[in-house]
């Protein structure tokens, strides 16, 4: 029968994802095993730890309106078309992110697809009533979906453009690094950062014989540390600082003297730039001031009414910089 067969054809795809997802698990486990130097699960560790060790509410708890905002944010109006048909039951920990939604991404897509097209059947359904058409024509049913997606496509864009145009500073600023380093000194020389360290895009935009380094500052929690030549592995472990479960601070993980660092990387207001030493501005970039920022300029880049805001007061900006340190210390800095 028809329903027999549907039937056969669901267990097939639910064997067929359980033996995907062996696989990939054991591929993933025996290359944990292969770096960190024994079995381990990392999605099982990641579980435990958020899950049922309450370790995810020491680095912050949200409402859950922060799931709904998040929605809004990245999805504009797919995301309430989305859960018409697919309502949220989802319970989290205390501890909120954006990642913990990924897996529901594409479902929202297709339910949204499938609300709008319900909509447009009823609709449908409703003018033939009170028109000698039977059904509508696939010309008007084109047209709606047509506006309804380009009108989401263009929030989605504007959204995209205001990520890049109000918060690339960072990647541009690190960037900037590979322009400035002589790769004269052979010797590892410092980059480094404080209030802003969160804000640090990877390793990868670090130019050779440079790491990261930590300035004090009012952050009061762990700070990541870089891995050794032995990566992961056993050997290495000897070779780091220790690490804990209760983002406690360790404080060697700090510079205190500024004096060391070749350059300093964050916002040119921030604790990092005091009178201990010289430094001098290689390269400036705007970031915006989310605190001071009227929200709908927050979200959307607007062309013209964003420019508009400036002048107004209602969108205020703050300037990522790239300073080097000078190699004599003074009481005042050259800003």
């Amino acid at each position: 029968t028809t329903k027999g067969g549907a039937t056969v054809g669901v267990m097939k795809l639910l064997s067929f994802t359980a033996l995907v997802t062996v696989m990939v698990q054991a591929a993933v486990m025996w290359i944990d095993k292969a770096r960190y130097g024994r079995w381990t699960s990392a999605t099982l560790n990641i579980f435990t730890y958020n899950a049922a060790g309450g370790g995810d509410e020491l680095y912050g708890v949200e409402p859950a309106s922060y799931y709904v905002k998040n929605l809004l944010l990245n999805w504009n109006i797919v995301a309430p078309l989305g859960l018409c048909v697919l309502p949220l039951v989802y319970r989290s920990p205390s501890s909120k992110e954006e990642r913990f939604l990924f897996p529901i991404y594409p479902m929202l897509c297709l339910a949204a697809v499938k609300t709008v097209d319900t909509a447009i059947n009823w609709m449908g359904r409703i003018m033939a009533s009170l028109s000698r058409h039977k059904e509508m024509e696939p010309r008007y049913r084109d047209s709606l979906h047509a506006l309804l997606w380009i009108g989401a496509m263009i929030l989605a864009i504007s959204r995209t453009v205001a990520l890049q145009k109000y918060y690339s500073a960072p990647l541009a600023i690190y960037s900037q690094l590979n322009h400035h380093n002589d790769h004269s000194d052979a010797t590892t020389q410092l980059v480094c950062t404080c209030g802003e360290w969160y804000r640090f895009p990877g390793s990868y935009f670090l130019p050779e014989s440079t790491r990261l380094g930590f300035l004090p500052s009012s952050f009061n929690g762990q700070l990541p540390q870089p891995f050794t030549e032995f990566g992961s592995r056993p050997e290495g472990q000897a070779l780091l600082q220790p690490f804990n479960d209760q983002n406690l601070p360790f404080p060697g993980r700090f510079v205190t003297d500024p004096s060391k660092c070749r350059w300093i990387v964050d916002l040119e207001d921030s604790e990092c730039f005091s009178n201990e030493v010289k430094y001098n501005i290689l390269a400036r970039r705007s970031f915006l001031d989310s605190e001071r920022t009227a929200a709908l300029h927050r979200v959307l880049y607007l062309p013209y009414l964003h420019e508009r805001a400036v002048e107004s007061g209602l969108v205020h900006y703050h300037t990522y910089v790239l300073a080097e340190v000078s190699s004599s210390s003074s009481s005042s800095s050259s800003l």
